[in-house]
């Protein structure tokens, strides 16, 4: 069982400090000056959602606000990269009316938001403008955040203890430096800086939310149902909050229609035009869940319709990739392979990620299964992905980092294992030269494909740890197919090491989720062969 992180000593509450004067913006419209106001406070407070919401309806109000264009523009792009170059070229236009400061900001965002995204003259440039406004808060926690990209932890603490230094009740700069040190694997000072700044500013949702990641993939799912519930105390029109919720409330085992009006109030929240993708999304995810395949196929193909005017990889990447889970999971690789052929033929028209590679080696596995591609083909279009991705690393002269090499195993090699010869050739490639990123900061993916590799490989005692960790985590509505698989290979690994009752455990919850999926399930049909194998060696 998990164990929860220990809570740091309670400290006496203080009361939150004020926020140095902000720079007013050349707005005529009072109600769009205020709102800039508003909104530059919300980010300060570790609102960032409240943050630019206050700001577009600013630069709705005021549409010659270039100061409210380039933070929505910054604020908003990880999420939505494709308005957010929208909104960077608005402010590009009103620049005029930028003061010197922001104009040292609009220049230093140019290399952020464009395709690709280079961090590192992100940071430079950043570097530059500090240099000219170095008692600014502001651009210091920009600057954190573009080390932190580059994965740079310390770095990126350097630059939020100096914002710190100027402005202790900078809510933003506690939680990001708090979300570093967790990376950095120490979850003790993670903590302390999430408490210092729940005391800074009790209102603040960043820390509440980075906290309840934290104790998502931790897999404490009673204290993230906790957290999330005070995290829309503050703020009831955060959507993340009230998808974990339901996150948390399905992995507590709540009554379905608890878990859907969670989601249901999450979807209200999100701006018009993604919603319905955001539903959709949600709804496959409950039709996985309930083994309902035909009902899920019917949802993406939805979700394909939904964001066909779209111009970016990612919208139409995530229900293409669902589609091919579910046509993979069904018995059907021609009909996977058939939308990862599609998928690949098109993807050249749309932009790429805003901070990655393109989604290439994502689809590669299921035309290779597909028969539609030979493994000639496959391992060459796989190493010319590989060289793309560190190709654009190092034109961005970033040093590839352990964690780099991390991620380029698991979606280059790990990913697309499915049989005992596979495993042996991911096993070969895995970068075990290089430790592992932390736990606390280490998505789940990574913890699944070196779990399935040591499983097929025969090294089950090896396995045991990482896939427990997928299983175990509030992660199931998020992400259904990679917890489910965790399972079957978790007793996979647990059978080899002599753990029969405990393999026994492990398919059997594959079962009870998709015992009777519709049409079928390979999964299940696996897990129930080698549950009746072991039953009958008992």
């Amino acid at each position: 069982m998990l164990r929860r992180p220990p809570e740091p000593p309670p400290q006496p509450s203080r009361a939150p400090i004020a926020a140095p004067e902000p720079p007013r913006p050349a707005s005529s419209n009072p109600e769009a000056a205020a709102l800039y106001q508003e909104a530059l406070q919300a980010y300060r407070d570790g609102a960032p959602d409240v943050a630019a919401r206050s700001m577009e309806r600013a630069v709705a109000l005021d549409r010659g606000l270039g100061a409210g264009y380039l933070r929505v523009a910054i604020w908003t792009f990880r999420q939505r990269p494709a308005a957010a170059r929208e909104h960077f070229q608005l402010a590009l236009r009103h620049r005029a009316a930028l003061g010197e400061r922001d104009m040292a900001l609009l220049d230093a965002a140019e290399p952020y938001v464009r395709q690709p995204s280079d961090a590192v003259a992100w940071e430079r440039r950043l570097e530059a403008a500090v240099s000219r406004f170095p008692a600014d808060p502001e651009l210091l926690v920009y600057l954190g955040a573009a080390r932190f990209a580059q994965l740079r932890f310390d770095a990126a603490i350097e630059a939020y203890d100096r914002a710190l230094a100027l402005d202790r009740g900078h809510v933003l700069a506690w939680g990001s430096k708090g979300e570093s040190l967790g990376m950095k694997g120490d979850v003790a000072a993670e903590l302390a800086a999430y408490q210092a700044c729940a005391e800074t500013a009790p209102g603040a949702t960043l820390c509440l939310a980075n906290r309840v990641r934290l104790l998502h993939r931790q897999g404490d799912c009673q204290q993230v149902e906790e957290h999330a519930r005070r995290w829309l105390s503050i703020d009831p029109k955060a959507a993340p909050a009230h998808r974990h919720l339901a996150l948390a409330l399905h992995a507590r085992g709540a009554p379905r229609e608890s878990v859907l009006v969670a989601l249901e109030q999450g979807w209200a929240e999100v701006p018009e035009g993604e919603r319905r993708a955001k539903e959709l999304l949600d709804r496959i995810s409950l039709a996985v869940l309930d083994g309902d395949f035909e009902l899920a196929v019917e949802h993406a193909r939805a979700w394909q319709r939904e964001v066909a005017g779209r111009n970016d990889q990612d919208a139409h990447a995530s229900p293409a990739l669902r589609l091919a889970e579910l046509y993979r999971e069904m018995g059907l690789p021609r009909e996977a392979g058939r939308v990862a052929d599609d998928f690949l033929r098109r993807m050249s028209a749309w932009s790429e990620p805003a901070t990655t590679a393109d989604w290439t080696i994502a689809f590669l596995p299921y035309s290779r299964r597909a028969g539609s591609m030979t493994q000639e083909a496959y391992d060459a279009a796989r190493s010319a992905w590989v060289e793309r991705v560190q190709a654009k690393w190092r034109a961005a002269a970033q040093e590839i980092k352990p964690e780099h090499r991390w991620l380029l195993w698991t979606e280059a090699y790990a990913a697309g294992v499915e049989t005992a010869a596979d495993a042996a050739a991911a096993f070969k490639t895995m970068p075990l030269d290089q430790p592992l990123p932390s736990e606390s900061g280490r998505w789940l993916l990574l913890d699944l494909h070196i779990g399935k590799v040591y499983a097929l490989a025969g090294k089950g005692q090896e396995a045991i740890g990482p896939l427990t960790r997928v299983a175990r985590s509030c992660a199931a509505l998020a992400d259904p197919f990679s917890t489910t698989e965790a399972r079957l290979y978790l007793g996979m690994a647990l059978e080899a090491t002599g753990d029969l009752r405990g393999a026994a455990a492990a398919y059997e919850a594959v079962l009870e989720r998709w015992g009777k999926a519709r049409p079928r399930s390979i999964s299940a049909e696996q897990a129930r062969a080698r549950l009746g194998a072991l039953r009958a060696r008992r």
